[in-house]
């Protein structure tokens, strides 16, 4: 069972285009010799287009380059308003309109056009070839700054157009108005510029907790966090609280035997809980996070409510697991918890025993993955991970769903089993990020297999945002015929809530990944196969792992499944009642943020079962 629960962990992986980063580049708007628009900007885009043959969206990802044809409009004597032009190789175009009002200037609207080419578009549908199309948003407010000052913004800036095209700013440096000296004039900053940077981690505090009635050590946690809270001020601003958990937390709680909860309240105002579970058979985990607080200085400066008492929990997970009741746990790497879009928590180097604690001292330690990338010696057959620490996402353990496709009033394919798709993708900022997606039910389509046909398919669609398509085939075999999983893709649509901190051309895209020439799930074609130890593969930029598996593609008889051909893996699995579910909910994301490295694709778990 430890090898199992062990092999759920994610492995990560640094994605190529996540290292190409745009350029800033100069643009000029002369009127005879005389700069009269200037403007310095890194400026990333993303355009989505239907392919053919395919529910899933292509993107045209790039950046512009320095030597584009920039042209333009400057603004006269009593005029308000001032246009800048970027071609981008006759390909595509950017046109920037700044309007002057009360004595100040801005963005006002943002045109961005292209025409579709073979080298930009790959497999766009055809009659798209050679087509232009734009995009505009009008009455809109970006780089506003005073009349007589320039604009200037470092930190990243990401705006959607109407509904394919998405930009992302960096180091904006504009002045559409009032131009002196062919220079850009002093600069109003944007706020994001003065927040102040995130702070260095704090020691790692020593929380025990001891039994009241023997008075040893029941729980030992040891960590460090750093905490980031969004809050109104009493100038109705929204501001950030960044703070540490300090050394000199107070830990209460209670301890038990399947349950125990431990609390650090510090500042006198908050606290944070965990709430823990063990299975008597299996292992523990941390299923839930609480934090409770008050709104008041030190820890939140300024803010506008004071004495409301506000308490934050984290839907069902299960963090920071052990495989043994008795053992545990211990991951130096960094962990980001999110509670909602406003509150999130950063741990790292954590060691935690919540149950059977012997003579107030830590036992076997299990290691969690993340930080074995890093300390374990590389295979000799692939190079030593090179890369810096990039974040890398866990997530909730799926619950088991029924797919049936029908031929009129009768079941005719049949699969159940939990799925949990793991997707690496790129940052804004560059860095690797990872999320991981539950397939809950959806809306189930296909075709099964007719009088003397051997391919049966199925596509579950999960509400637009993720889906699959199985791929059946049933081959002549001796004494009986043989059924198996041929072909397995996964697609999904990223989103900023399943995708967080994603480069901002993603969005709204659909990507998708394929394995093919496979035999999973093999059995006789009159029976079902069933497997309960999970199957693991990764492929490229996602990993997926299917777990409680049964699936009969052909001849099924009274809308049910025929007695099951199960996998060897399940004969070598522990008796005893099985784990209890963790409850998920649509949208909740527990990140990690570990090192990467370049995994090779794995292969299937499970070899075939011989009929």
């Amino acid at each position: 069972m430890a090898t199992m629960l062990k092999s759920l962990l994610v492995v990560t992986v640094l994605l190529s285009s996540a290292l190409a980063q745009p350029e800033v580049v100069r643009y000029e708007v002369k009127k005879g010799e005389r700069v009269c628009l200037l403007a310095e900007f890194q400026l990333e885009f993303g355009i989505r287009y239907p392919q053919v043959d395919s529910n899933i969206s292509g993107v045209f990802d790039s950046f512009l380059h320095a030597g584009d044809n920039v042209k333009g409009t400057c603004a006269g004597d009593d005029q308000n308003v001032a246009i800048l032009e970027i071609d981008h190789k006759h390909e595509m175009g950017f046109k920037f309109t700044f309007t002057r009002e009360h004595r100040s200037y801005h963005l006002s609207e943002l045109e961005v056009w292209w025409v579709y080419t073979e080298e930009n578009f790959p497999n766009a549908i055809p009659s798209l070839y050679h087509t232009k199309r734009s995009e505009k948003v009008s009455n809109i407010t970006l780089f506003q700054a005073p009349e007589g000052n320039s604009y200037l913004c470092k930190a990243a800036q990401r705006k959607t157009l109407q509904q394919n095209v998405t930009l992302l700013f960096g180091h904006v440096h504009i002045q559409p108005f009032d131009v002196v000296q062919n220079d850009f004039s002093p600069p109003v900053e944007c706020a994001e510029d003065s927040t102040p940077p995130p702070p260095v981690h704090t020691t790692p505090g020593h929380f025990n907790l001891t039994d009241n009635n023997t008075g040893e050590a029941c729980i030992l946690l040891q960590a460090g966090a750093e905490f980031y809270i969004d809050y109104e001020t009493e100038l109705n601003t929204t501001e950030q609280a960044v703070f540490g958990l300090p050394t000199d937390a107070i830990p209460t709680g209670q301890c038990g035997r399947n349950t125990a909860t431990i609390t650090l309240t510090f500042s006198e105002d908050f606290s944070i809980s965990a709430h823990c579970y063990a299975d008597p058979f299996f292992y523990w985990y941390v299923a839930n996070l609480t934090i409770t607080y008050i709104e008041k200085p030190p820890l939140f400066p300024h803010a506008k409510v004071t004495n409301e008492t506000r308490s934050l929990s984290t839907e069902p997970i299960n963090i920071y697991t052990a495989t043994g009741q008795g053992e545990s746990y211990r991951c130096n790497s960094n962990q980001l918890v999110k509670f909602s879009t406003a509150a999130s928590i950063v741990f790292y180097d954590v060691k935690f025993q919540a149950f059977d604690v012997m003579n107030s001292t830590f036992s076997e330690e299990d290691v969690c993955e993340f930080d074995k990338v890093k300390t374990t010696p590389a295979p000799t057959t692939i190079p030593k991970p090179v890369t810096p620490p990039e974040p890398v996402t866990s997530h909730v353990r799926p619950t088991n769903f029924r797919y049936e496709v029908k031929h009129g009033d009768d079941v005719c394919m049949l699969a159940m089993f939990e799925l949990l798709v793991t997707v690496w993708y790129p940052k804004a900022d560059g860095a690797t990020f990872a999320t991981s997606l539950q397939l809950k039910g959806g809306t189930v389509t296909g075709t099964c297999a007719e009088s003397g046909q051997n391919v049966a398919v199925m596509q579950i669609d999960h509400d637009h945002e993720l889906g699959i398509k199985l791929t059946f085939t049933r081959e002549d075999g001796t004494p009986h015929n043989v059924s198996y999983l041929s072909e397995f893709e996964v697609w999904y649509v990223y989103t900023e809530d399943n995708f967080p901190f994603s480069r901002p051309s993603l969005y709204n895209t659909t990507g998708s990944e394929k394995v093919a020439n496979i035999r999973w799930f093999e059995a006789p074609d009159m029976n079902s196969y069933a497997c309960k130890t999970p199957l693991q593969q990764t492929q490229q930029n996602v990993m997926i792992v299917l777990y409680n598996v049964q699936v009969q593609p052909f001849e099924v008889k009274h809308n049910d499944f025929s007695p099951s051909r199960e996998c060897p893996e399940d004969t070598t699995l522990p008796t005893g009642p099985p784990v209890p579910p963790v409850s998920t909910a649509p949208g909740h994301i527990t990140t990690s943020l570990q090192p990467t490295t370049n995994p090779q694709p794995t292969p299937s778990p499970h070899p075939s079962t011989s009929p």
